[in-house]
């Protein structure tokens, strides 16, 4: 009768045992499910940083598109305003060395007087000295419109060339808010797949915890189950620090302390 009451107590400590750790398993599991819970939140906003992030990467791709297209517009024009200047510069070179050709024949210095040449002169070198005169006046006309033409051309150019430094700052500011949200990126892009592996591994986890929870859920009705046939079968008293509970007692462990009351015998 003793060794059968030694029994039925290490049963009884055996089931105590499993019933902590089974407490101590369901809390694990509700931690488990917290940190699930708090992974996927980190998750879901990572993913809404790694949206907007890649909605203002593209826009700054297409801002960098438009900025390279109007360089290269810029360029362009500036070629071309540069072809036109040469030719100007080159007719203005004609039309001063012109200018100077006709100034030193029309004005060439005599021995006395200025007009004495033009005193002695015979009616063919008189009239070639207007002629030369109203060539001359028409060069200078046409070397000041050239002139005018030449210096707008110029200013055209410094303006072409101040935007298309404006639109290569542009560019460079583009350039590095690329790369450092490029780097942003990157960094999401790397948290999000550690929280998304780190949640995959707390669910595999949850998913053990669940099944050793079943199992030992199963272990402990099984053993309640034995204990109490085994107590109906010997009809033993069940002791315990405090006291005896009289046999047969017909009570149901249900939690740690405390028992269902037997109706008969009011225990």
């Amino acid at each position: 009768m003793k060794y059968l009451i030694l029994l039925v107590l290490l049963t009884t400590s055996n089931i105590e045992t499993y019933r902590r750790r089974l407490e101590k398993l369901k809390k694990d599991l509700e931690n488990r499910k917290k940190t699930i819970q708090l992974l996927e939140k980190k998750r879901k906003s990572v993913t809404s940083e790694l949206t907007y992030l890649n909605e203002r990467e593209k826009a700054i791709l297409s801002f960098l598109r438009a900025i390279r297209e109007k360089k290269n517009i810029l360029s362009r024009d500036i070629k071309a305003l540069d072809l036109e200047i040469e030719k100007l510069e080159v007719e203005l070179k004609r039309r001063i060395d012109a200018l100077k050709f006709g100034l030193v024949f029309l004005y060439e210095t005599p021995p006395r007087h200025p007009f004495e040449k033009i005193l002695v002169m015979d009616t063919k070198d008189l009239e070639l000295l207007f002629v030369t005169d109203h060539i001359l006046q028409f060069e200078k006309q046409e070397h000041a419109k050239t002139l005018k033409e030449y210096e707008k051309l110029q200013k055209f150019k410094r303006l072409k060339e101040d935007n298309l430094a404006f639109v290569m700052e542009l560019q460079d500011e583009a350039d590095i808010k690329k790369k450092e949200l490029v780097k942003l990126r990157k960094e999401k892009e790397k948290l999000l797949y550690t929280l998304e592996r780190k949640k995959e591994r707390e669910e595999q986890k949850m998913k053990e915890l669940q099944k050793a929870i079943r199992d030992l859920e199963s272990l402990v009705a099984r053993l309640e189950r034995e204990q109490e046939a085994r107590r109906r079968r010997e009809g033993i008293q069940a002791r315990s620090p405090t006291g005896k509970y009289p046999w047969p007692c017909r009570g149901k462990v249900i939690r740690r302390f405390g028992t269902i009351i037997n109706p008969k015998y009011k225990t």
